[in-house]
């Protein structure tokens, strides 16, 4: 993942992963006041060889003691010096579990030392503790004998550093447990963010688009108050959404807007997802820049477009004319300066076939005596197939998705639908795109 989609995801998480953070010392913190506390003492002990011979004799003694001085260290965490010390101290528990709670280290320098470390849950226990180790781990090595001929040989041991009483607890220590609470919830954090960005399969914003498997995006419609459906005025009183739909008018480019008439068909992924509002804009967009424009609604299932009109529909409209009522010469209504509507009637489940027909042919040729660019607003690709009757007619199509909703699984469905019936995908129009947050922006 780059580092912008890493900034990107951290911004958009930004909630979950502070207050899974906050949780997480709160608890490191909580621990320091849950956890029993612990101390530590430490006392040292030495041993050394007893030789009343020759300096020769001493020295080996001393330095068998130091061979087996690793021998003696084990020994402190044996039965045999920790039970008299429960017994001395009068303490509740075992050899197997006080053994958990003493060190006995040699040396590293290879000299005559070992240091005693003693934890217990409070300051006096272990230094008790620690002492008590110390005088019997003495009492068990030191060991001397006295031969025939008066001279004395073994060893004896002594504490040289005695049991300390402790003045700071080792555990728990505040620092260190929110040190710890604070991994633990960036860990936890970490985790819940990889599974909620791999199980969300939404698109969010553009970024989201910029995928070699997906078509070109167009341009972004930002997230408005809800509008009616095909609400021309609305769309041309809005300054967002009038500078939305003529960015989306420049990108087509001159493809759509030669000399000769062109049909652009307006199809969403979903229903809901903004077909008809980006069908009307681009249609507005276009007559405003000076063209000639037909704003068709072809969606025979569920007609949006008519509605802006306040005069009933007469005759069915497009879908009466597909079912062989009326002239296609009487369909379009001048609705402003350059922008012709040609509105329709719902025509059920088997008249949306007549988009496919020869009457429909017909329509679109009669339309486009009168106009340079002919819009249409052909419904939801994924949940009817009717879109994709008008593929032989089309000079492109434009796919709508809608931010938070559409999925970049749907889409690409929607998108092999479209090339599947021959049509040229001209790109895709992200609608109610964020206009800030983490998925703002392109």
């Amino acid at each position: 993942m780059e580092l912008r989609e890493t900034l990107r995801v951290i911004r958009r998480q930004w909630l979950i992963i502070t207050v899974t953070v906050a949780v997480g010392i709160v608890g490191g913190g909580a621990l320091t006041f849950v956890l029993p506390e612990m101390w530590e003492s430490k006392a040292t002990v030495t041993f050394e060889g007893v030789a009343s011979g020759s300096m020769q004799e001493e020295l080996q003694a001393n330095n068998l003691i130091a061979q087996q001085l690793p021998t003696y260290a084990q020994l402190a965490m044996t039965s045999e010096v920790l039970q008299p010390v429960i017994d001395d101290l009068g303490l509740d528990t075992t050899t197997v579990d006080l053994v958990e709670d003493v060190l006995a280290e040699p040396s590293a320098d290879g000299g005559s030392l070992i240091t005693i470390t003693a934890h217990a849950e409070t300051a006096e226990g272990s230094q008790a503790l620690a002492a008590s180790i110390a005088d019997q781990l003495v009492e068990s090595v030191s060991t001397t004998a006295t031969d025939s001929d008066g001279s004395v040989s073994g060893i004896e041991g002594r504490v040289v550093d005695p049991a300390f009483l402790p003045d700071v607890r080792t555990m728990p220590i505040l620092w260190l447990d929110l040190v710890i609470g604070l991994a633990v919830g960036l860990l936890v954090a970490f985790i819940i963010v990889v599974i909620r960005e791999a199980v969300n399969r939404r698109i969010r914003g553009p970024l989201d688009l910029d995928r070699a498997d997906l078509p070109p995006l167009i341009g972004t419609v930002p997230k408005q108050k809800r509008l009616a459906p095909a609400d021309l005025v609305g769309l041309s009183e809005t300054p967002a959404l009038v500078d939305a739909f003529q960015r989306i008018r420049i990108s087509l480019g001159a493809k759509f807007l030669d000399h000769s008439t062109r049909v652009l068909v307006i199809v969403s992924v979903e229903p809901k997802a903004g077909a008809t509002t980006v069908a009307a804009g681009i249609a507005t967009a276009a007559a405003d820049a000076g063209h000639r424009v037909a704003l068709v609604d072809a969606d025979l299932r569920r007609p949006a477009i008519g509605v802006v009109e306040s005069e009933p529909l007469e005759g069915g409209g497009l879908a009466g004319y597909l079912g062989g009522s009326g002239s296609a010469a009487g369909l379009t209504t001048e609705v402003a300066p350059g922008l012709r509507l040609v509105r329709t009637g719902p025509a059920g489940d088997s008249g949306s076939e007549a988009l496919g027909s020869e009457r429909m042919a017909s329509a679109l040729e009669a339309i486009s005596r009168e106009s340079d660019l002919i819009v249409i607003d052909g419904g939801a690709v994924n949940a009817v197939a009717d879109p994709l009757l008008l593929a032989p007619f089309a000079d492109g199509y434009l796919i709508v998705a809608r931010a938070g909703s559409t999925t970049v699984e749907s889409l690409g469905a929607a998108t092999r639908a479209v090339l599947s019936a021959g049509a040229t995908v001209s790109g895709v129009v992200l609608n109610r795109a964020p206009t800030g947050g983490a998925d703002a922006g392109a």
